[in-house]
């Protein structure tokens, strides 16, 4: 918990500071973005509740995911394609993070007047 609020702490500093766009900003953006990134990415696989479920079905997805055999075709295809390139459970959260939130990240730069003020937005909403 420390670090989310560390996180929270940096964000507001930076809102504060780094309103204007400029090349600070933008390396601070990059910064938080890339600590976004890394919280859930390089998490432990006992953090939260249902995070033990994605190891499992990882590891063997015969097995289906939560004991159930009703597993969504894309995310079946995600953990196909992760498991060719490294079966490692760590990997797979630092990709699927990387990925996830990395498109996020990409498209709050890309779109928002104000980028630092939208990852706030989006770290408090999620």
């Amino acid at each position: 918990m420390i670090i989310y609020n560390c996180l929270f702490i940096l964000l507001i500093i930076s809102v504060i500071l780094f309103s204007k766009e400029n090349k600070i900003s933008d390396m601070m953006f990059g910064i938080l973005g890339l600590i976004v990134i890394l919280i859930p990415g390089l998490r432990d696989i006992s953090v939260g509740t249902d995070t033990t479920n994605y190891p499992r079905y990882f590891s063997n997805p015969d097995s289906g995911y939560d004991g159930r055999r009703e597993v969504e075709a894309i995310y079946s295809a995600w953990n196909q394609i992760v498991s060719q390139v490294w079966d490692n459970v760590n990997f797979y959260f630092f990709v699927s993070s990387f990925v996830a939130i990395g498109c996020v990240i990409f498209f709050i730069k890309k779109n928002s007047p104000k980028p630092i003020v939208s990852l706030l937005l989006f770290v408090i909403i999620t």
